[in-house]
């Protein structure tokens, strides 16, 4: 709580020193109680509005930008890039230090050894690893089944299809079908 909350608090609930004012003192003490309530709780339900706009807004620029590269990758990614040193501009990072910096090594192991491959750009995990980020969206493992029932791991992009396939199980039902 913040010191005016408490000195207003202190102020509210010390002991008043006569019988006869008790009672007005006490419903005054109450009634201030219950105004800086609202005020706190009007001021809570319009923060809470303010993240609930800001939440659909990005919820709106991820839809459209999801869209965007399974349209046009490549100007997506530049419009990505854009954007991201535009970012680093407001925040005073030049733009001679973010083209000097190298991808970082992808921060997934394989068989407990740190993965040698470099990260994907914006992310800290390289193609064979980006299913390892959870909070990613733009990938999604392949939805074949191998004969002994064990799902395919390979990391697809393919925002399009309602059951993604990597190159290799797609290839094999194309040749499935037209065959």
């Amino acid at each position: 709580m913040s010191l005016m909350g408490n000195l207003f608090f202190s102020s509210l609930l010390a002991p008043s020193r006569s019988d006869d004012d008790d009672t007005e003192s006490r419903s005054s003490r109450v009634t201030q109680l219950c105004t800086y309530f609202q005020q706190k709780y009007k001021h809570l339900c319009r923060l809470e509005r303010a993240e609930s706009r800001q939440k659909k807004c990005r919820h709106t620029f991820r839809k459209a930008l999801l869209q965007a590269a399974s349209r046009e990758p490549e100007c997506t990614g530049q419009l990505i890039q854009e954007l991201q040193s535009a970012a680093c501009r407001r925040t005073s990072i030049s733009q001679t230090k973010l083209r000097e910096v190298e991808p970082a090594a992808c921060s997934g192991t394989v068989k407990g050894e740190q993965c040698t491959n470099k990260a994907l750009p914006f992310t800290r995990h390289c193609f064979q690893h980006i299913l390892l980020n959870r909070s990613q969206q733009l990938f999604s493992s392949c939805t074949a089944k191998f004969a002994d029932g064990q799902q395919c791991s390979v990391p697809v992009f393919d925002i399009t299809h309602q059951t993604p396939l990597c190159e290799e199980h797609a290839k094999k039902m194309q040749f499935f079908l037209y065959m």
